[in-house]
């Protein structure tokens, strides 16, 4: 009887090794932790020096997160294919609902007007009435090839937030605005 038991033990285990890295809404906490010094405690060493894109340190059980580091911003993008991103999702409206609450700060924008994209925007909100974006989710469903279908999430580093780059920001949303007319 006792080898039964470590046998089926041993059976079930991955179950609760997987069901521990389910929670999703923990890790986007955690990388909110991290965007207050722009992810620098999690960017790995870069190969590629002709890319704006860093391998990052954080792992997860689903998807690909890379840094990027712009001129503008350095943002956190995690990219999860379709197929495996239903818990990613629901744990990320989890996020974006308590995390970007305050309407008096943040305007939260859902622009589904094509029909296999859904976008999420996060504005901040700035004195001076500009908004600038922190954060996004993208949704992608490519029927001709699944495979490319994603659910993607980019996360702005502390930088967007504190106003340190915002005045670039804000003018090169001007110059786009400006051109746009």
């Amino acid at each position: 009887m006792k080898p039964y038991l470590i046998f089926r033990f041993m059976l079930i285990m991955p179950f609760f090794v997987k069901s521990q890295q389910r929670d999703y809404k923990a890790l986007l906490d955690k990388i909110y932790l991290y965007s207050n010094d722009d992810f620098t405690a999690i960017t790995g060493l870069q190969t590629d020096t002709l890319s704006v894109f860093y391998p990052s340190n954080l792992q997860t059980d689903v998807g690909e997160i890379t840094i990027a580091k712009m001129k503008v911003a350095t943002t956190l993008n995690w990219q999860i294919p379709l197929g495996q991103s239903e818990k990613v999702m629901a744990d990320t409206q989890l996020f974006i609902k308590e995390k970007y609450h305050d309407k008096n700060i943040y305007d939260i924008i859902t622009d589904d007007s094509e029909e296999n994209y859904k976008l999420t925007y996060v504005f901040m909100k700035t004195p001076k009435s500009n908004h600038f974006i922190i954060f996004k989710t993208m949704y992608y469903k490519d029927d001709a090839q699944p495979l490319n279908s994603n659910f993607s999430i980019i996360m702005y580093g502390q930088n967007i937030r504190s106003g340190k780059t915002n005045e670039r920001l804000i003018k090169k949303q001007n110059k786009t605005e400006i051109l746009l007319k």
